[in-house]
């Protein structure tokens, strides 16, 4: 007994210590580390950064040393004419090594950020609102930027595209994005839970209020803009996708060349997600089955190009019914494909379904559809 007190009162007395330590300190060097980086990101920006509040603490990230933003807002390039901010957030950390400290020359890799919202915006002349780092900026001082992890939550995030018109916007509930983002060449990892609110593409919406959570490696060029799926799992509601392929940024949009598979998707949760522009009247029929279907994505998204969408899909024992009715397609088993341009010379949607083999009121039908 004497042994577990004298290792408690031993163990107390050096966490004291140590937690004293670390308040002394963050007062004798608040000043300093407060001056080194806010001093560095004022000479690096280009638009102006307002903060109500600046703390510095050893204590609350431990080990890591934090300095503490509370209602940050920067501007960006577009906010005078969007009245936009890039981001705003209530609370910002940038996380940095203590031994920093005792070396005067702080390296920042980690930012936590939470309780505000972040606005992406692409320019019809190509510029954006993001490009806020003066390139010319001296990387001497005695503050760095090495980020290699963003943490956000309760976060919106939005991307507006006025080139390709793309229009995406979403709330992030918890989210991780870690990669050596000053490299020119790395890999993007990416988990997220978030509820999209919209996500428009070619004026057309195909996620309405949906929940989605996202786990991703991505690699990135950021000299070519080109980014290589190694890894891309999306969930929506229940649906599962796993998506490959790559994306190529160029002046006039996009160029795609991705496949998304699902294995087993539930029917039902399927059609959800497609958009109200292309079948109307959904909520008239329930639906029940799995499906299997492989779709690719090829080609230049911009304002005046669509890239060719084509789909596969199949089932073998589906049901639909019309609400309100005792009439069945029942034991349903079909093969079918889709493509949104047959080709350039006939620039028209077509969808095709074969071998159809069907139950209707204990009847068989078989038969194809164009």
């Amino acid at each position: 007994m004497q042994r577990w007190k004298k290792f408690l009162i031993i163990t107390g007395s050096i966490l004291l210590f140590l937690f004293a330590t670390a308040w002394i300190l963050s007062l004798v060097y608040e000043e300093q580390v407060k001056g080194m980086i806010v001093s560095s990101i004022n000479k690096r920006l280009k638009t102006p950064v307002h903060v109500k509040d600046i703390d510095f603490s050893l204590l609350r990230k431990f080990p890591s040393a934090t300095l503490e933003f509370t209602d940050i807002m920067a501007e960006g390039l577009t906010y005078k004419e969007l009245k936009k901010p890039l981001l705003s957030a209530h609370k910002l950390y940038l996380n940095f090594s203590l031994w920093d400290i005792f070396n005067k020359k702080v390296n920042i890799k980690k930012i936590e950020i939470s309780g505000g919202s972040a606005f992406i915006y692409i320019m019809r002349n190509g510029e954006t609102n993001y490009d806020v780092w003066q390139s010319s900026a001296s990387e001497g001082g005695n503050s760095t930027i090495d980020l290699q992890q963003v943490l956000m939550k309760g976060m919106n995030v939005a991307y507006r595209n006025d080139i390709t018109t793309d229009d995406y916007s979403a709330q992030v509930r918890q989210g991780t994005a870690s990669g050596v983002f000053a490299s020119e060449e790395f890999d993007l990892n990416v988990q997220a839970d978030l509820l999209v609110e919209h996500f428009i593409a070619e004026k057309v919406n195909y996620l309405n209020k949906k929940e989605v959570t996202l786990d991703l490696i991505t690699h990135i060029n950021t000299a070519k803009q080109f980014y290589q799926l190694k890894k891309a799992q999306l969930t929506i509601e229940k649906l599962v996708l796993l998506t490959e392929g790559s994306v190529q940024s160029v002046e006039a949009g996009n160029i795609f060349a991705l496949t998304v598979k699902s294995d087993n998707a539930g029917l039902k949760e399927l059609l959800s997600l497609v958009p109200k522009e292309y079948i109307k009247d959904l909520n008239a029929y329930r639906f029940n089955g799995k499906v299997n279907f492989t779709a690719t994505i090829n080609g230049l998204a911009g304002k005046t190009a669509t890239p060719v969408i084509k789909a596969d899909f199949s089932t073998t024992n589906a049901s639909i019914q019309p609400s309100g009715s005792e009439h069945k397609l029942s034991g349903i088993a079909l093969k079918g494909s889709y493509v949104n341009r047959k080709s350039t010379t006939t620039p028209v949607s077509y969808l095709a379904f074969r071998d159809v083999h069907a139950m209707l009121d204990q009847q068989p039908i078989s038969g194809e559809l164009l």
